[in-house]
């Protein structure tokens, strides 16, 4: 559950350097490197084999074209 120690990574972050600290700052990757013990990397690695994409055909009606060519 690396996701778990990312966000400890943010918790402490915040509680030792407040707002002023970055994101994924430089505090972050030393907390989640020297501290928490794990590599210090912003993307996840999330199965997504179960979710099916589901798409939906869209209709929009256009309005009707009048004699000069404009739309009414």
């Amino acid at each position: 559950m690396k996701w778990c120690r990312t966000k400890l990574a943010h918790l402490l972050v915040y509680r030792r350097f407040g707002q002023a600290a970055a994101p994924h700052g430089s505090e972050w990757r030393r907390m989640m490197e020297e501290v928490l013990q794990t590599p210090a990397s912003r993307t996840h690695q999330f199965g997504i084999a179960s979710v099916q994409s589901k798409t939906f055909p869209l209709s929009v009606p256009l309005p009707a074209a009048s004699a000069d060519g404009a739309s009414s």
